[in-house]
């Protein structure tokens, strides 16, 4: 549903001066409030504060031609969204009473793993490489790999990387990798153990994506790694920022390649390559990369606000949240033939030209509007202390992956919802399998070492 509509496109005459005003006062405060805050939850809320109005300040640069202007009260709302919810969150958090909680920040909390539930970890996180390997092995050779229908046009080429694949197991094969990485990088970067297998997985994983011309959940994956740096690694941060910049400068540069290959190879008709800056409208002059980083991390705003719009419009619910689940599972049950196409009318919302991503509160503002888009946003910062109030120390592995994949979701907040979809389901499935396993071994192993422990006495 490509909304590049001029009802959508309205010159309100507005300056955008509000937007830009309010989004540099919430960075000054968050600034601030993360310095003299030493909770490690307020920090974090001060963090997601910076992060959604740095990016909403870059938006009203519009340095593409597509994007469009807000109106006064668009203005407000979208730069509160953040803001209203979880620094209400962050007053409760300061008067309700706590036991026994140390709030201040400690290194140890998150990256404390033991050698013996480092060792099991290990043995777990094998079995989930070789069942993971198996899936994605069986469903390329039962449905095939879409890369080799590049050549045959972008609609084809879509229809085969969007078409349905393995009922179930494919979907939860794509979850329990990003388990199996977050678990190989706790490894890793805690104990200097599983560097083979962290590596196995990602090249297994990167391999697999190249054969479904797909590279945005690589994106996830790399985030993941990066993610667990900062709170397993033992390294100093000033010495953590210095490590990951090249690393995040070439997979920018790799998800802009990418992208532009995707764009080009599709349209075997065409004889003009694909240019992202060209087709964004941006200046000459802009990196393609950066492009690609703009047109899918800034722009979205614009993807929300025309949701939002959408549902004043409408003036009535919609169900896209729900559908956007299992939009496959869906179409089954509206008897639809599953395809890029088929499935617009039930997965798709409305966005700027190609640039389809509408932050994490799209598909809530497309059904219930600015009510609902900040109903989302406190309930899911009223999370946060369910898990900041928390010891982390008790916290078992399993818990801390699931912990790290919450964490991730806040810092896609800009481009997806990580709750609200059928991520999450496979998630929390191979969370629970990843917990079976290892409870299993950590049994197995004290039964041994009581045996052990018999035959001495």
């Amino acid at each position: 549903m490509n909304n590049f509509d001029e009802t959508y496109y309205i010159d309100f005459g507005l300056t955008q001066f509000v937007s830009i005003f309010l989004s540099l006062s919430i960075i000054l405060i968050s600034i601030v409030g993360f310095v003299s805050d030493k909770s490690y939850r307020s920090r974090f809320i001060w963090f997601v504060n910076f992060f959604w109005s740095s990016l909403l300040l870059l938006n009203r640069t519009r340095l593409s031609g597509l994007q469009i202007e807000w109106t006064l009260v668009e203005q407000v709302l979208i730069n509160f969204v953040i803001f209203i919810p979880s620094t209400l969150i962050l007053y409760l958090m300061s008067i309700l009473p706590i036991r026994n909680i140390n709030s201040t920040y400690q290194k140890t909390y998150l990256s404390d793993i033991s050698r013996i539930d480092a060792a099991i970890m290990l043995k777990v996180l094998k079995i989930f490489i070789f069942v993971i390997s198996i899936i994605f092995i069986v469903d390329l050779i039962i449905y095939g790999a879409p890369i080799f229908s590049m050549n045959l046009g972008s609609a084809i080429l879509n229809d085969t990387r969007l078409s349905a694949r393995t009922p179930i197991l494919y979907t939860f094969a794509h979850s329990w990798v990003l388990i199996a990485v977050i678990a190989a990088s706790m490894l890793v970067f805690n104990h200097g153990i599983a560097k083979r297998w962290l590596s196995t997985i990602v090249m297994l994983y990167i391999f697999h994506s190249i054969l479904m011309f797909g590279r945005g959940t690589v994106i996830y994956m790399f985030a993941a790694i990066l993610l667990c740096f900062f709170i397993f690694s033992k390294r100093t941060n000033i010495n953590k920022i210095l490590i990951v910049i090249i690393p995040i400068l070439l997979v920018l540069i790799l998800f802009s390649v990418a992208g532009t290959l995707r764009q080009s190879l599709g349209d075997k008709d065409s004889l003009i390559p694909f240019s992202i800056v060209e087709y964004g409208l941006f200046n000459n002059n802009t990196p393609e990369f950066f492009s690609w980083l703009y047109g899918y991390a800034v722009i979205n705003f614009d993807n929300l606000i025309l949701c939002i719009r959408d549902f004043q419009v409408r003036d009535e619910i919609g169900f896209k949240t729900l559908l956007n689940f299992a939009p496959s599972f869906i179409g089954e049950l509206l008897n639809m033939e599953y395809s890029s196409r088929s499935v617009d009318g039930i997965q798709t919302l409305p966005y700027v030209g190609r640039f389809n991503l509408p932050t994490a509160y799209g598909s809530i503002g497309y059904d219930y509007g600015w009510i609902g888009v900040f109903t989302y946003s406190l309930f899911i910062f009223s999370v946060l202390p369910i898990i900041f109030f928390k010891n982390f120390t008790n916290l078992g592995p399993s818990a801390k992956i699931f912990l790290v994949y919450l964490v991730l979701s806040f810092l896609f907040i800009t481009i997806t919802n990580m709750i609200l979809t059928s991520r999450i389901l496979g998630f929390i499935s191979g969370i629970v399998l990843f917990n079976v396993i290892f409870q299993v071994f950590k049994q197995n192993k004290k039964n041994l070492y009581q045996i052990g422990k018999e035959k001495i006495s």
